[in-house]
């Protein structure tokens, strides 16, 4: 009988151990992903405020290139202006790409935070 006590103490001693042990990994991975991204959130909103200064900086420069095509027409203006106007589309379409991944680790973070994963 007190060889089937000494089990069961064991038993729920292994048991204990184990789901502590669970729990310290669990708090340590919520630790690392919480750390990572924070870091990952804070580079992707430097990445934001870049694309925010180049298409500032892409519009001012349509702007700047319309006035000189309105003052002097010629074919390679026209060619620099088309490409000027690519590249202003595809940084748009970057920075809708930026935000929505913003939104998504944003949303992983809250997440993490109130702990419903």
């Amino acid at each position: 009988a007190d060889t089937d006590a000494g089990d069961r103490t064991d038993t729920v001693d292994e048991t204990n151990t184990s789901c502590a042990v669970q729990s310290a990994v669990a708090r340590s991975l919520s630790s690392l992903i919480s750390s990572l991204l924070t870091d990952l959130d804070s580079r992707a909103g430097a990445t934001a405020c870049s694309q925010d200064q180049l298409t500032s900086a892409l519009d001012r420069l349509t702007a700047e290139l319309d006035v000189l095509l309105d003052d002097a027409p010629s074919p390679f203006m026209m060619q620099q202006a088309t490409r000027i106007c690519t590249v202003r589309s595809r940084v748009k379409a970057l920075n809708t790409v930026l935000k929505s991944i913003q939104r998504r680790i944003d949303n992983m973070d809250q997440m993490l935070s109130s702990g419903t994963v």
